[in-house]
């Protein structure tokens, strides 16, 4: 199974595991504006040079993003305004300024490629599809259902009336 493949501890007695390595990494990627080219050298660099032998980490991006988008961590790229007016998505997704600012799309006029700001909007179903496959979150996410206090007192906040409103 996917999950149990990263799940793996990322050499023998390591601290982490391989998913949470790759997540770590990929969020410092995207801090930081690397590109493809260098996450690869650098997954090869740390593979061949700094992580003891056998080790489960990965060489190349693309195998990374296979993973992540198995175990359900897919996002969906909206382009926004560079001062955070509005988001290119509905009636405004082929617009090139923003319609209250005027600020361009894009950073090149030309090509229209390089969006001025992305927001990177991860899907909630996927993610709860997916922890509703692990047998341990599936009985946690039952917990407040199956566990409510049975004299009416709150021990719990949703053994309160506004929990059971949510």
């Amino acid at each position: 199974m996917v999950l149990e493949d990263a799940m793996k501890e990322l050499y023998a007695k390591a601290k982490c595991t391989k998913l949470a390595t790759i997540i770590f990494f990929m969020n410092l990627c995207t801090i930081h504006k690397v590109n493809n080219k260098f996450v690869d050298e650098f997954f090869a660099l740390l593979w061949h040079h700094l992580l003891i032998k056998p080790n489960c980490l990965t060489t190349n991006y693309y195998v990374v993003r296979a993973l992540t988008q198995k175990l359900g961590l897919v996002y969906e790229n909206i382009h926004a305004c560079a001062i955070r007016c509005i988001l290119f998505q509905g009636d405004h997704k082929d617009d090139i300024n923003c319609p209250k600012c005027g600020i361009a799309k894009y950073k090149d006029d030309v090509n229209n490629v390089l969006p001025m700001k992305v927001l990177r909007h991860f899907l909630i179903i996927p993610r709860l599809e997916q922890l509703l496959k692990t047998p341990t979150m599936f009985k946690l996410m039952l917990w407040h259902s199956q566990n409510s206090s049975s004299n009416g007192l709150v021990k719990h906040p949703c053994d309160s009336k506004a929990w059971k409103h949510i």
